[in-house]
Formats: structure tokens, C-alpha cells, sequence
């Protein structure tokens, strides 16, 4: 499925330029951006799929709310392939929904305040977690460490008022990001090798 997906971009690709739409220079930019195009629609679908499935709309648009946005900044671990990619992805949201729930009966605002903090000195720590393919500069490590310690703490403050409101499952779901991500920054001193943003 890779290399078939691979082929029909590159023949779109080749198509535009023939069109006189792209030049040969922007083909590589093109490819590039429509694979990552294709690739996060996979990765919507998937989504989709688990939340019907698991009956949990809503809980998957929150765990992604929560998750994309401090992933972004912070980094972590990918996968090799687009494959290893997707599955990760649906693995994430189908055991975040599934322990979300179940933590959400058990979780006080003690326990979600010390779980973001220890993710939160994690983040301060590693984030960001940069590529292997092209390191980050100082004062890019600077920003997105700023901008990735904002948004946790926004989380933090809207997971204690949801908590304040008994909305369990929210304060539950943000936890779940937290520590997911934390997992992934940290999943650099396992997988070194396989490391981008």
C-alpha cells in the first residue's frame, strides 16, 4: 500500500507539472505535503473508526484536543513507517478511551495534580525532543519548550476545573495525554534511533 500511494503522489505530482501548476523545483515540497496530507487522513479515519466503534466520540475528540497540540510542541517518538505510525496512533486512542474510563471513578484532584506535575517536570526536562534527521536550534529548543510548558499548564488548569464541575472524564483524558506524551518524550532513550517530531 506504501509504494502504490507513493506511485499515485508522485504521478499527481508529475501531472502538475506538466499542467504547468508546479515547478520541478516545488515537486519534492509537493510529495512531501501530500503524503503528510494523506497520511494524517489515514490517521483521521482511523479515529473515526475507534470512536464509533468504542462508542466514544466525544472521549476521542478530547483525547486529541488534549494530546495533538503538546505533542506538537514537546515531540517524542515515531515510528519507522507510516504503518507503525497508524498503528500507534489507533493503539493510543483505543487503551487513552479505555483507561480514561476506568481511572475516571478513581482519580481525585490530588492524583491528577501530582500526575501533572510529574509530566509536567518530564516535559520541562526533555521537551523538545528533536529529529535525527535535523536538529532543533537554541532558540527553537527555547520556544517550543516555552510554548509546550504553556500549553501543559493550560491542560493542568482546565483538567482541575473540569474536575471542579465533575466532569471526571475530561480531568481523566488530560491525564491520559499527559502521561502518553511523557511516554513518547521519554521513548527517546529507548528507540534513539527512530526519533523525530
Amino acid at each position: 500500500m506504501t509504494a502504490r500511494m507513493d506511485k499515485w503522489i508522485h504521478s499527481v505530482v508529475v501531472d502538475g507539472i506538466k499542467k504547468g501548476k508546479i515547478t520541478e523545483n516545488e515537486a519534492e515540497i509537493y510529495e512531501f505535503g501530500y503524503t503528510l496530507m494523506i497520511e494524517k487522513l489515514y490517521i483521521f479515519l482511523i479515529s473515526v473508526v475507534i470512536a464509533i466503534v468504542l462508542d466514544a466520540v466525544w472521549e476521542v475528540f478530547t483525547l486529541c484536543i488534549a494530546f495533538i497540540p503538546l505533542r506538537v510542541y514537546s515531540g517524542g517518538y515515531h515510528a519507522k513507517s507510516r504503518w507503525g505510525c497508524m498503528m500507534l496512533s489507533g493503539a493510543f486512542l483505543i487503551f487513552g478511551v479505555i483507561i480514561a474510563r476506568r481511572i475516571k471513578a478513581i482519580l481525585n484532584v490530588c492524583g491528577f495534580i501530582i500526575v501533572e506535575l510529574v509530566c509536567g517536570i518530564i516535559l520541562i526536562k526533555y521537551a523538545p525532543v528533536d529529529v535525527k534527521q535535523r536538529k532543533i536550534s537554541d532558540s527553537e529548543q527555547c520556544y517550543f519548550k516555552k510554548i509546550s510548558t504553556i500549553i501543559a499548564a493550560i491542560e493542568t488548569l482546565i483538567g482541575i476545573l473540569f474536575f471542579c464541575c465533575q466532569k471526571d472524564m475530561v480531568t481523566s483524558i488530560i491525564a491520559i495525554s499527559s502521561i502518553f506524551n511523557s511516554c513518547a518524550m521519554c521513548g527517546k532513550f529507548l528507540f534513539r534511533h527512530e526519533m523525530s517530531i
